[in-house]
């Protein structure tokens, strides 16, 4: 019996399966934690098979350039197998197996040809992830290969002397995206990923800056911070030429008027912002993350914000040499202060609100 979709719908609402007409598609499309799972089960499985691999292989892969030539292969065959149309599940999780088990055949490979993880090895690695961004066309690579392919890039920016660095270049760049995400709508399915990718990257290399100000200098042979170019402030300081480029930008798009009462409390709140992130690192980062979800109504990214501001916060004060009775003082000001924030705030802003309304 050969029926087609209208005649299966027909037959389906005859018994009550199903009721109304029949969707535009019948596909369906795997929610996102199942997604997140075949993810997590694809590294799992790429470990596997590259154990799989070594022992398989054990006498034909000595040398880099041979373990660099095979994982090439796999991820071409994870690319011709994504290409494909009518995946399961399944095939989806056998892709990502290939790929991430080819990335890291190429990486040991590159590394057996170098000889050390030096500066050239880091940015081969990021223009393999960079190169697997643009062409898989699969959601958690995407996701995957953008957030390694920042990493990478950050690790090598480490060996030159400029580190404190990364997570400017990282916030400026994911800060575009997300600040034109509208404008792209048919590089949606692209940028989408690669926006969440670099957000992860960000986060994550805001808290090792918050943590391990020397972390940069244990990949880079142990160089002193006394002999980077620029010093720590100086990243904190560039984040927040981002944080106010984001504010100018959210505010010509809701067209409030600049100069006036609403951007110029915008700016000032930005600005001690700011300062306020010259001692405690990472808060600037998670107020951009959250201001952008809010804007762009992405609940995701504005929880990402949250948490990273709530972490770095957290950070600071748990790393603070101080006793707890002035911890406690601290806190206390802290709140005092944003009651008055917010008690300011509706007193300039209600009167403009009220006139408006008339």
């Amino acid at each position: 019996m050969n029926l087609n979709k209208s005649d299966l719908w027909q037959e389906l609402k005859k018994l009550n399966y199903v009721t109304g007409d029949m969707p535009d598609s019948l596909d369906t499309k795997s929610p996102w934690y199942v997604r997140l799972m075949t993810g997590l089960a694809a590294w799992t499985g790429s470990l596997f098979m590259l154990g799989f691999m070594a022992l398989l292989f054990e006498s034909t892969l000595d040398d880099g350039a041979t373990i660099t030539a095979f994982g090439c292969v796999m991820m071409f065959a994870s690319y011709f197998i994504l290409k494909t149309k009518n995946k399961n599940e399944f095939i989806n999780q056998l892709s990502l197996v290939f790929s991430f088990a080819g990335q890291l055949l190429f990486i040991i490979g590159i590394i057996e040809l170098e000889g050390n993880l030096s500066s050239n090895i880091w940015l081969y690695i990021f223009i393999l992830q960079a190169t697997l961004t643009w062409f898989m066309p699969s959601y958690i690579h995407r996701v995957s290969s953008s957030f390694f392919s920042a990493i990478a890039l950050s690790m090598a920016i480490s060996h030159y002397n400029i580190v404190f660095l990364q997570s400017a270049i990282l916030i400026s760049i994911t800060s575009y995206i997300w600040l034109n995400e509208f404008n792209w709508i048919e590089k949606h399915n692209t940028l989408s990923p690669v926006a969440y990718g670099l957000t992860l990257a960000l986060i994550f290399q805001e808290a090792i800056t918050v943590f391990f100000h020397d972390f940069n200098m244990l990949i880079s042979n142990w160089r002193s911070i006394n002999e980077t170019l620029l010093p720590p402030w100086m990243g904190e300081l560039m984040i927040g030429l981002t944080l106010l480029f984001v504010v100018w930008s959210l505010l010509k798009r809701q067209h409030i008027k600049i100069p006036g009462r609403s951007s110029i409390a915008a700016f000032i709140a930005a600005i001690l912002l700011i300062f306020i992130s010259l001692q405690a690192a990472g808060i600037t980062v998670g107020i951009v993350i959250i201001l952008l979800g809010y804007a762009n109504g992405n609940k995701i990214l504005s929880g990402l914000g949250f948490t990273a501001s709530l972490f770095y916060i957290s950070s600071y004060y748990y790393m603070l040499d101080n006793t707890l009775s002035e911890k406690a003082l601290l806190l206390a000001t802290l709140g005092v202060f944003l009651l008055i924030g917010r008690l300011v705030m509706k007193y300039l802003f209600s009167p403009q609100i009220n006139t408006q309304s008339k």
